[in-house]
């Protein structure tokens, strides 16, 4: 039984001016919003319009801590009737180990990680994966980010939740080869292994 808790919610309308949401500054790899080791998950976050001058086009980057022995599923979800969202991801101390999720069909971007033999932090970046659809005013998209503790050895599920309520937007049913970095193929999961 869990016990009371608190909502708070910050309410920005989408106007002519494209402001910093809460998360900035982090439009930059040394400007990260750390997320910290456990699940967790942020709204009211958003990527301004390239012509915007509130936000670089560093895009937002974020960084989480996975534990020793211990898997992550990263979701990040849009609207892509607001534009497209691209995801890129490494670890901090292993450039090597990187990814990226261009998925731009169905509003959702996924990552995972299977943790190493001690605590790592891993960093990712989300930026436009095209331009911002700008009908109706619009000069920005909106998304957030869910990261949930996933045991990537459970064969009933090998893509973690990256198709949790997903399964008919997407064609994406498999994870990228381990650590494939830059010749990664763009139709599955990016899938990285901490040392």
């Amino acid at each position: 039984n869990e016990g009371p808790y608190s909502l708070i919610a910050d309410v920005v309308p989408n106007n002519g001016t494209c402001a910093d949401d809460r998360f900035e500054p982090n439009s930059a790899a040394n400007e990260v919003t750390d997320l910290g080791a456990g699940e967790t998950g942020i709204c009211g976050a958003w990527l301004c319009d390239e012509s915007s001058d509130a936000q670089t086009t560093g895009g937002d980057w974020y960084s989480i801590e996975v534990p020793a022995g211990q898997d992550r599923t990263i979701l990040i979800d849009y609207s892509d009737l607001e534009g497209t969202i691209a995801a890129n991801v490494e670890a901090l101390n292993h450039p090597e180990v990187n990814g990226f999720s261009w998925q731009f069909t169905g509003g959702r971007q996924c990552i995972l990680v299977r943790g190493g033999t001690s605590a790592q932090q891993v960093n990712f970046n989300l930026s436009h994966g095209g331009a911002v659809e700008t009908a109706n005013g619009n000069n920005r998209i909106d998304y957030s980010v869910r990261v949930l503790e996933t045991d990537l050895d459970d064969l009933s599920r090998p893509v973690g939740f990256c198709d949790e309520g997903f399964e008919t937007l997407s064609s994406v049913t498999e994870r990228c080869d381990a650590n494939a970095g830059d010749n990664q193929d763009f139709d599955c999961w990016p899938y990285l292994v901490l040392p």
